[in-house]
């Protein structure tokens, strides 16, 4: 058999055996290989250092919290785990890469499109939670009020965030399973940033 004949019958084969390949089920520990969140390009703004551990994540999860601290009573949360005091609602682990990939440009996306819009509160209803050996970072993100909170060791930086990210973000939530608090801002037009992978 010449060359080229070879490399045709190992093509044929590779194209057979990926036909048989399971789908990964969807909530798999297993990381699928997909884009590289590396190869985004990082907002000034952004902690590198963060971005590193987002990057190489072996630990990717999302939360949707209760916006307000103080209905964890009356909502019936007190037993809810907190994430810088505010109660979660629901979480899941993401371990599809082309997904991580696409939360994270998102992010990135909303960051850039901030042109100095803030409020005066923090009400976050997203949060992210990345792991990389001994390294995690949390971000809690309020559209609310346009802005993100950046946490990695006992560390905290507010970057300021555009709610034209929201509803891309809010629907790869749901997608996974974790319902977000009703936001009334997400039913005004501002825009809608696509993921970077559907451009």
């Amino acid at each position: 058999m010449n060359n080229s004949a070879l490399r045709l019958a190992l093509i044929a084969l590779a194209a057979c055996s990926a036909d048989t390949r399971k789908a990964p089920e969807a909530n798999s520990s297993k990381v699928v290989p997909g884009p590289s969140i590396a190869d985004l390009a990082v907002p000034e703004k952004f902690p590198v250092a963060a971005h590193e551990v987002l990057a190489s994540a072996t630990e990717f999860e999302i939360f949707a919290t209760h916006p307000y601290p103080n209905s964890r009573e009356e909502g019936g949360l007190a037993e809810a785990e907190l994430l810088y005091g505010f109660s979660v609602l629901s979480q899941a682990t993401v371990s599809d890469v082309a997904v991580r990939h696409d939360i994270v440009s998102v992010l990135y996306a909303g960051v850039e499109a901030n042109k100095g819009m803030q409020g005066l509160c923090f009400l976050p209803r997203h949060a992210i939670r990345a792991r990389s050996g001994e390294q995690t970072v949390e971000v809690m993100i309020c559209f609310q009020c346009y802005s993100i909170s950046v946490n990695q060791d006992g560390e905290s930086l507010s970057v300021l965030i555009d709610r034209s990210a929201a509803a891309p973000l809010t629907k790869i939530w749901e997608d996974a399973g974790v319902t977000v608090h009703t936001a009334e801002y997400l039913d005004e037009d501002e825009g809608e940033i696509e993921p970077q992978s559907k451009r």
